[in-house]
């Protein structure tokens, strides 16, 4: 399948990218330490606003110009994408000068000079986005990630330079720097239909498609940062420092889902549906991820937690009180690859409306939970433990809404769900099973020694799977 191919492509520069992220993050952890990081990680909130204010124009481009190519009108596809970049262009002039502006209302002067460089990075972002959306709705997708490793490489060096000499200001230049030598490498590899005027009409209808849609991806951004937010209200930024490993991995599982998977996935499937209008017909986009995310991804989640506390302990022992709730947060990666599986056949099925109302209910839901959790003293652990409840519950309710929407019914629906978290219970139970288990807890290779039976244990049920769905081999026959 082409889009297995494609998704090999832009997840092997993703996850390579991730990786240079990880060596720059734990760099940077290192030289700036939890209160600095706190402050950093604070500032990085404006950007979730970033989704509301483009007001779905991006991802109304994105939808539009994929579907009308997909029935052959790609004079109207250069039309839209026209106006979304100029409506960007200028959303960026404004967005940066907005944050400016707020940040000399901040008193904290770490948490302000982070928000002046998140002002000119997000400001940057709005037409850096537009380029790279528009190479993905071309299906470009050898740019994408050519794109992807370039800027990670440039936010590394000049990252890890940087802030060794200037402290959080290199770690902001490190981050307007790479924005810029990202979208200038995609400007001059890419025909790219612009305008400065923005006409009313065509941006209207863009954002009447897009706004639903962006409203769901800003509100899933909230959903899995409101853990953040109320810790940085309640205990503080130097808690949200601490908090930091836990950020880390839930910003590199979004990294990897959206870009390596979704962003590949929802293309092919709404060009699809552009060409065949039928939602059952694109079903398999998001049932085959999720299928070998399944039975794939809890082994390899499960090794992680038993590695995480002695690499931070060795690494970044300034963290070490973060240890617990990053073992916790860990498990996470499953959901938020679940969602992004998922998430583009709502726009095809034509539930982007129900979808916002559910998420409305679960996000107020979420931040009860975590406020009543801090409140009560259970700390950044307890708020890792709510994180992961919210995220598999949210997971398992895209799931259902999907599949009934293809006509399946609930007890099918269920039946399917169960098969689908089946291995992520497995492996969560044997991981706290063994963990229970008393051994040497000063032998060098004891994480070694408990991961190397978790997966022993677990491989019947890996077989059985493989046996049953041959996702495995049919990835591999693909790419």
């Amino acid at each position: 399948m082409t889009v297995l191919r494609d998704a090999k492509w832009v997840s092997s520069s993703v996850f390579f990218s991730a990786l240079l992220s990880s060596v720059r993050s734990i760099v940077v952890l290192r030289l700036l330490g939890p209160v600095l990081i706190g402050a950093w990680k604070t500032a990085l909130l404006v950007d979730t606003l970033g989704e509301i204010s483009r007001a779905g124009v991006l991802r109304g481009m994105a939808i539009r110009v994929v579907v009308l190519s997909g029935q052959g009108n790609d004079a109207e596809g250069d039309k839209n994408a026209a106006t979304a970049g100029g409506f960007l262009f200028w959303l960026g002039v404004f967005s940066c000068c907005a944050i400016l502006g707020s940040s000399c209302f901040v008193v904290d002067p770490n948490v302000r000079l982070a928000l002046r460089y998140m002002a000119v990075a997000v400001g940057l972002c709005q037409p850096y986005y537009f380029l790279r959306e528009l190479a993905g709705t071309r299906h470009r997708f050898g740019l994408r990630a050519t794109e992807t490793v370039l800027r990670t490489v440039i936010d590394v060096v000049v990252s890890i330079l940087l802030c060794r000499i200037i402290g959080l200001a290199g770690l902001g230049l490190g981050t307007v720097l790479s924005v810029v030598g990202a979208g200038i490498y995609l400007v001059l590899r890419q025909n790219i239909p612009f305008q400065f005027a923005v006409p009313r009409a065509l941006l209207m209808n863009m954002m009447r498609i897009g706004v639903p849609f962006s409203l769901t991806e800003a509100g899933y951004e909230l959903l899995r940062r409101v853990d953040v937010f109320l810790i940085a209200i309640l205990l503080g930024p130097k808690q949200v420092g601490f908090y930091g490993i836990s950020i880390i991995i839930m910003d590199f599982a979004v990294l990897l889902a959206e870009k390596g998977v979704s962003q590949v996935l929802s293309p092919h499937l709404l060009k699809e549906f552009g060409r065949t209008g039928s939602h059952s017909e694109v079903a398999n986009y998001y049932e085959m991820p999720a299928r070998l995310f399944c039975y794939v991804l809890p082994p390899v989640l499960a090794v992680g937690t038993f590695a995480i506390g002695p690499f931070v302990r060795v690494l970044l022992p300034q963290y070490s009180r973060g240890v617990a709730s990053a073992e916790v947060t860990l498990w996470c990666v499953m959901f938020v690859a679940l969602h992004f599986s998922v998430h583009a056949f709502f726009v095809a099925s034509n539930m982007v409306v129900k979808i916002i109302k559910l998420q409305a209910v679960t996000l107020c839901v979420a931040a009860a939970l975590q406020a009543t959790c801090l409140m009560l003293g259970f700390g950044i652990l307890g708020a890792a433990w709510c994180t992961l409840a919210v995220a598999a519950a949210w997971a398992a309710l895209e799931l259902f809404v999907a599949r009934t929407a293809c006509g399946y019914s609930v007890a099918e629906t269920m039946v399917f769900i169960l098969t689908i978290y089946i291995p992520f219970v497995a492996c969560f139970s044997l991981r706290h099973v063994i963990d229970a288990i008393p051994l040497d807890a000063a032998h060098p290779f004891l994480p070694m020694v408990r991961a190397s039976f978790l997966l022993l244990c677990y491989l019947p049920l890996f077989f059985v799977y493989e046996n049953k769905f041959s996702m495995v081999r049919t990835v591999r026959q693909a790419i």
